[in-house]
């Protein structure tokens, strides 16, 4: 939520100078304030920065409405976090009984008129013609090649068009199935046929073309203070889990650090008597 609104409040400054002088120093400063709001210190760190230093509280240079909001009346970021997309896109008010939108969103970008031949009134959403008060990242989207008109009507009706389409994120073991039956026909040297490999292992074993020092011998060392040294010697060659090593190893240890306080438990014992 913090991240949310740290982000959000910085994209919606409409002045460029204004918001240039949130670098990211202060950008980290806000969105710890906002994480830590329910600590006063935090909340009137956040307070200051918005109204002083950084003027984003100024509506025709900063954020469009975050100084509508009653600060004195909010204890935690959660209840922050829904106030400030109370008043963005979700706000309503009654009008001859009927609930109509009232937030920035709507009366920013949203203009009502009655179609001529129709009769019927119609909602198109779109730049308005007066800028002064549109944050500068619409301005910029206004600039760019792409068609702002476009982007709105994408966000009202669920990226109907989507004006910055890009790459599908597939997840990345989508083929592994496939790819793992493929290789499983490859003559593959494999000790436990009932065992399940990954891709990579599977592959590893089928193209057999690792560097030698990988299959070297390795040692860790777990504990390095005596009495209770540990070290793990780990072969990669064999076909054992990590865990089969520091199992005994860390058992042996901890029994042995076990008896020595039993022991020193005893010797304290003889001596107060």
């Amino acid at each position: 939520m913090a991240s949310f609104l740290a982000r959000d409040i910085v994209k919606l400054i409409i002045n460029k100078d204004v918001k240039n002088k949130i670098t990211s120093f202060y950008y980290n400063l806000i969105q710890e304030c906002l994480a830590l709001y329910a600590n006063p210190d935090k909340k009137q760190l956040f307070l200051e920065l918005c109204s002083k230093q950084l003027n984003i509280f100024d509506k025709e240079k900063g954020h469009p409405f975050l100084s509508t909001i009653n600060f004195n009346n909010i204890e935690k970021t959660k209840d922050l976090y829904k106030e400030y997309l109370l008043l963005k896109g979700a706000k309503t008010k009654e009008v001859k009984n009927k609930p109509v939108l009232d937030n920035w969103l709507y009366n920013t970008f949203y203009s009502v008129s009655t179609n001529a031949e129709t009769k019927k009134k119609e909602t198109a959403i779109k730049i308005p013609t007066d800028k002064r008060n549109i944050p500068v990242y619409y301005i910029n989207l206004v600039k760019k090649e792409q068609d702002i008109e476009t982007w709105l009507n994408s966000v009202k009706k669920g990226n109907e068009k989507n004006p910055n389409p890009k790459p599908i994120d597939l997840p990345t073991n989508l083929f592994d199935k496939v790819l793992n039956d493929l290789l499983m026909q490859k003559n593959i040297n494999i000790s436990d046929k009932n065992k399940k490999y990954n891709f990579s292992k599977l592959l590893a074993l089928w193209l057999n073309d690792t560097q030698p020092f990988y299959k070297e011998e390795r040692h860790y060392t777990v504990f390095k203070d005596q009495p209770y040294e540990a070290n793990i010697k780990l072969n990669p060659n064999e076909d054992k889990k990590i865990s089969e090593y520091y199992t005994k190893t860390l058992t042996d240890t901890f029994k042995k650090r076990k008896k020595n306080r039993q022991e020193n438990t005893r010797n304290t014992n003889s001596t107060s008597l």
